[in-house]
């Protein structure tokens, strides 16, 4: 099931930062976890229309999302995908999966860009999708692999997201590094299946921080700070003191999530 083309270096490069923030993921990603959860609960409300079949993750992370699909769906063959190793087996030590089920879930890496072998009654990712090289045609592919009726389950950071780092750079002239971030309407249109759209949800999230360089280190810590472009140290260095100043003691952040579950027809 895995591809046996080689990652490129920059998938290499998230692949080993997931990895290395493994052990402390937990502890940083409040977010991510509040996601997973609001994902979690998309999927149970949508549990009846999914077709026969076999599930896959993508992006198992920690394993937020997969210790609530494990207690979903306890009938169904659930496949646990990560790109990178060192979080699958994070993911699958730390996981509480009842005696009766154990054969039923199974570990493997995949890299979801890559062509997948088989098809599945659901697909289910969150916070994974903004990190693919080519989003419109991997999730287009995605939809293919799915059968009948099956259903594609995505959680992601949307491309409003950041605001208040991406003025900060305007104003002072910088790029502004964040990788681009998926936009819903360009991603619907862009895919090439007959689908029903059974939920879309766009949520504001906002989190606080000490100061900026608190919040960079806090995507950092989960393994996201990977970016194509970065700014020197001076750059960097201009972009903390002037957000600081304008933020007078707290730096909030604003982020776009959103909520997809289509069905293909």
């Amino acid at each position: 099931m895995n591809s046996d083309q080689p990652m490129d270096l920059q998938k290499q490069r998230i692949a080993r930062q997931f990895g290395q923030a493994a052990p402390i993921y937990n502890t940083h990603a409040k977010l991510q976890y509040q996601g997973a959860q609001h994902l979690l609960k998309l999927i149970q409300a949508h549990k009846r229309a999914i077709p026969p079949g076999d599930i896959l993750e993508i992006g198992c992370g920690t394993g937020f999302i997969t210790q609530g699909l494990i207690q979903c769906f306890t009938d169904r063959s659930l496949e646990i995908t990560d790109l990178s190793i060192d979080m699958l087996e994070f993911c699958q030590r730390n996981l509480i999966i009842p005696t009766e089920q154990i054969n039923q879930v199974s570990f493997y890496q995949l890299d979801a860009e890559a062509r997948i072998s088989k098809p599945y009654a659901s697909i289910i990712s969150g916070f994974t999708v903004q990190w693919f090289n080519n989003l419109h045609q991997t999730i287009s592919q995605l939809i293919s692999q799915l059968h009948h009726n099956g259903i594609l389950f995505l959680s992601f950071p949307g491309h409003q997201s950041f605001p208040e780092w991406r003025t900060i750079c305007n104003q002072l002239n910088l790029p502004f590094t964040v990788n681009s971030l998926p936009n819903l309407e360009a991603l619907l249109a862009a895919i090439d299946h007959p689908l029903q759209m059974l939920h879309t949800e766009t949520v504001e999230r906002v989190t606080h921080h000490e100061s900026a360089a608190e919040f960079f280190r806090s995507l950092k810590a989960i393994g996201a700070g990977v970016s194509g472009q970065r700014l020197s140290v001076q750059q960097m260095k201009q972009l903390i003191q002037a957000w600081d100043d304008q933020a007078a003691g707290s730096v909030e952040v604003h982020h776009q999530i959103i909520y997809l579950a289509v069905q293909r027809i």
